[in-house]
């Protein structure tokens, strides 16, 4: 590359706001998105400055969680969210002013999609001659017909497949670091301008030394962690546990750390059941110490989804030396290799079978154990950033 790359500006699709003095400031959506500031914080080591471009509020109803040290924002005019099409409208003529503003200031562009505005952005920066890297997350038409509801979800799903498939065009011209091996797929890897990248939270002092070697013969306590909404599959929970209670009465408890609309609904279909005391809801619990102890104190830890991508708890629970039940969606099964038990969603069943195989065959938990661990071991967040930091570089290019 010509010009060195030391300022970077990273898109996101999220609302923060400054606190009063504008000193700190704070990403209000909790779980996905501040565990992905961690990670982007490590890469941003690599270079002199990373910028969050993204919208500003000053609604301080929004739960905030600290934008992690290293980052600073470049503020973008403010809507709650892309369903209010009104608002997002009225707000444009003002973000594409301030996204050509910033990018001004900037060496590189590292934009999130899919996004109708992130496309706009990735535009507006080959405009001005500057690096841009597109970052795809997730298989968004999958994951956003998950989460349609009624009419009005089924009239977003056109316009979602067109961004995807705007997307997936440009990125056949623009250097692109994607989340997984099944969306790399979709975006034509193996390629020379595409980095399949997976995001680890856990540095190599945050793995523990040996896989877990809880005691099975008394109670077993499981982990699960994520949010708890439609396409995590929570409502799954009450038929698992109604099933693990017949078979080994007081032997399993869940914990569900993570916050969502169903957390209600599931804690009151738990109770109808007479199931209360075998699950706990302790709510969020941001990535840092209290959340590593609980993957530690943990027998086993247990994915539900029903749509994913790469979900960065799964390399929490491998770091911690934990064996894995988890369903066959998304990327789980290329991130899991044969450190876990693959089960098909939606099937409660399945799920109760393996993690009773688990208790059963000790030999089987320390090979899986074994195995995750040191999968985790080869994809830290300091060799994970270290390669994404890199490819936002161009190193390597002519």
């Amino acid at each position: 590359m010509s010009t060195p790359v030391k300022r970077v500006g990273l898109y996101l699709d999220a609302s923060f706001r400054r606190s009063s003095d504008g000193g700190e400031v704070t990403l209000y959506r909790g779980a996905g998105d501040f565990g992905f500031m961690i990670f982007a914080a490590a890469v941003g080591r690599h270079f002199g400055r990373l910028s969050v471009i993204a919208r500003e509020t000053d609604d301080e109803k929004e739960s905030p969680n600290a934008l992690p040290p290293g980052l600073d924002l470049i503020p973008l005019p403010y809507y709650p969210s892309l369903r209010n099409v009104g608002r997002v409208l009225m707000a444009t003529p003002r973000t594409l002013g301030a996204m050509w503003g910033a990018i001004s200031d900037l060496d590189a562009v590292w934009v999130t999609g899919v996004h109708p505005l992130g496309l706009l952005l990735a535009i507006l920066g080959r405009m001005r001659r500057k690096r841009v890297v597109l970052l795809i997350r997730q298989d968004s038409p999958r994951y956003f017909k998950h989460r349609a509801h009624g009419i009005l979800g089924l009239l977003a799903m056109p316009p979602v497949f067109a961004l995807d498939f705007a997307f997936r065009m440009l990125s056949r011209r623009l250097p692109t670091t994607v989340v997984g091996a099944h969306v790399a797929e979709r975006y034509g890897a193996p390629r020379a301008n595409l980095l399949e990248m997976h995001i680890n939270l856990l540095g190599a002092g945050d793995l523990v030394s040996r896989p877990s070697e809880a005691d099975w013969s008394e109670r077993v306590e499981l982990l699960t962690v994520g949010r708890i909404d439609r396409e995590k599959n929570p409502m799954l929970v009450p038929d698992v546990l109604e099933r693990l209670e017949r078979r080994a009465p007081g032997r399993f408890h869940l914990t569900w750390v993570g916050e969502g609309p169903l957390a209600a609904p599931l804690a009151q279909e738990v109770a109808r059941r007479g199931l209360a005391d075998l699950l706990t809801l302790p709510g969020y619990v941001p990535f840092g110490p209290e959340l590593i102890e609980r993957y530690r104190s943990a027998h086993a830890f247990v994915h539900i989804a029903l749509t994913e991508g790469v979900p960065q708890v799964l390399f929490e629970a491998m770091g911690s030396g934990l064996p894995i039940v988890a369903t066959d969606v998304g990327g789980v099964a290329a991130a899991l290799g044969e450190a876990g038990l693959l089960v098909p969603p939606e099937d409660p069943e399945a799920v109760t079978a393996a993690i009773l195989r688990l208790r059963e065959e000790p030999d089987l938990r320390r090979s899986l154990a074994t195995r995750a661990l040191e999968r985790a071991g080869r994809e830290t967040i300091e060799s994970e950033s270290d390669r994404v930091a890199a490819f936002i570089r161009g190193d390597g290019e002519a």
